[in-house]
């Protein structure tokens, strides 16, 4: 659209006198110098430039393109979703991690404790188990984290 379709909105309520003719002009002198309305009739819609700017930029941002726009939409979507479950799937396996740390760390310590208390050397057995299991733990978070990318990288888009 030209700029010539941009019509001010409050355009309609200015009063004449304020429309850009002298004070003392003619009525047509007047009328010549506000902005055209269009007529009921017209199919034109007035939109400003700068609305219609940034709704390409936004287009042209989400990558929509012209020619199959729901298609290109749709992938998009679908891509948005598998690449915020694999973030979600992320986070759920830090968060395994960092509990199993959490009762590691008590197990370790009460271990510990009762270690040093009683001289039983199968209290070290304990110590093992449980940080092995942090390690597990630790290796499923990078197993998660590798198919993660894998599904945010390999989306078909």
């Amino acid at each position: 659209m030209s700029e010539e379709n941009i019509q001010d909105p409050n355009d309609e309520m200015k009063d004449p006198a304020e429309s850009g003719a002298p004070k003392d002009a003619p009525e047509d002198a007047k009328k010549a110098a506000e902005p055209e309305s269009p007529t009921a009739d017209s199919n034109q819609v007035l939109v400003n430039s700068q609305i219609v700017d940034a709704v390409k930029q936004t287009r042209d941002a989400v990558r929509i393109g012209s020619s199959d726009t729901s298609k290109v939409i749709d992938s998009g979507i679908a891509y948005q979703k598998a690449s915020q479950a694999a973030a979600f799937a992320v986070q759920d396996a830090t968060d395994y991690l960092r509990n199993i740390m959490a009762i590691s760390s008590t197990a370790q310590g009460m271990a510990l404790k009762l270690l040093l208390e009683t001289k039983d050397p199968s209290y070290s057995q304990i110590l093992t188990q449980a940080q092995t299991a942090v390690t597990m733990a630790a290796t499923n978070l990078e197993t998660v984290g590798m198919s993660a990318i894998s599904v945010a990288t390999d989306f078909p888009r």
